[in-house]
């Protein structure tokens, strides 16, 4: 009777362990977030013209290359040998990512791209974990904050309004400097304490060419009464 129970009993147990390992080798899938297709009548393309197949050989390189770059960005890639056909890409991931998350993110970007940005010659798909962009200018020798997409949080600030814009732009800017630093990954975190905590984030490319001017966060000319504790910072910024 032992062994008869004992059999039965390995069947189900042998088949959550089953279940379990798969689950445990299924890559998530990114998160969407927004996407750009400038598609008008200076740029757009054929889905025939050399322009399409040197986007496809693009695409295609940069997906190969998220399988060996380390620090989740990649930008020496050009495709072309005529100025109407030539292509530039290159994919920039989160830096808290790690290499398997950077490189399931930039693999699932090409598919969205070619069906989303058929025709478009200039095209960048925003994942919560990566971006990858390809225009028929060269990206990083043209310093440019767009495209651009923002998420706003839909929390008003009421309360010190002025100190709590102050202190943003104080983090910000330090995370920026922070960031500059790192040779390998211009990523870096840090908290802010005001009367909850804030958590920004400052992720740029690595190029040789000069950034673009930040924009400058001032607090507002108006000011109000309360009797609020001053804001405190804790630092927390670093290499990821």
């Amino acid at each position: 009777m032992f062994l008869k129970f004992s059999h039965l009993f390995s069947l189900p147990f042998l088949f959550i362990c089953i279940l379990t390992f798969q689950s445990l080798t299924i890559k998530a899938s990114p998160t969407f977030l927004y996407r750009v297709c400038q598609n008008t009548n200076t740029t757009s393309f054929s889905s025939k013209s050399s322009y399409k197949t040197n986007l496809n050989t693009l695409l295609s390189s940069l997906e190969s290359n998220s399988t060996t770059v380390t620090n989740g960005f990649y930008n020496n890639n050009t495709v072309g040998n005529q100025a109407s056909n030539t292509v530039y890409g290159l994919f920039l991931c989160r830096g808290d990512v790690s290499n398997d998350t950077c490189q399931t993110c930039v693999t699932a970007t090409p598919n969205d791209l070619n069906q989303s940005c058929s025709s478009a010659k200039v095209g960048i798909t925003f994942y919560d974990e990566c971006l990858l962009r390809y225009s028929n200018e060269s990206i990083v020798s043209t310093p440019t904050i767009n495209p651009i997409f923002m998420l706003f949080n839909s929390f008003n600030m009421t309360i010190e309004r002025d100190k709590f814009i102050e202190l943003v732009g104080e983090t910000m800017n330090d995370i920026k400097g922070e960031a500059a630093r790192w040779t390998d990954k211009k990523f870096a975190t840090k908290e802010a304490k005001f009367m909850f905590e804030i958590y920004p984030f400052y992720n740029s490319t690595l190029t040789t060419a000069p950034a673009p001017a930040p924009v400058a966060l001032s607090p507002p000319t108006t000011s109000t009464n309360t009797t609020a504790p001053p804001p405190t910072l804790e630092s927390k910024a670093g290499k990821f």
